[in-house]
């Protein structure tokens, strides 16, 4: 981390996005090295995230905002509902 800031002190000084850069990392610095150390990523949280601004780009323009709030929980809980609850579709012919 000290030659990181460094490099960006000296060499990106006039560089407004790696002063910027800097100042995010400085301000991250105990949880990214938290991350790093520990090896928890943020996959799930982002995975979710995606969900949920799916949802709220197919209902915009929607009147009614608990209905869309209800319907992103709905999708972003799908992995941890009971089995009995997912619906099947079928396409084509059964036998």
């Amino acid at each position: 981390m000290t030659r990181f800031f460094s490099h960006c002190a000296t060499v990106g000084e006039n560089v407004p996005e790696i002063v910027a850069l800097a100042e995010t990392v400085s301000t991250w610095r105990e949880e990214i090295a938290n991350t790093v150390l520990r090896g928890l990523p943020n996959a799930t949280t982002e995975g979710v995230d995606r969900l949920i601004k799916l949802v709220y780009r197919q209902a915009f323009g929607l009147t009614y905002v608990t209905n869309q709030q209800c319907r992103a929980r709905y999708i972003a809980s799908r992995s941890s509902r009971p089995l009995w609850l997912h619906t099947v579709t079928t396409v084509g012919h059964v036998e």
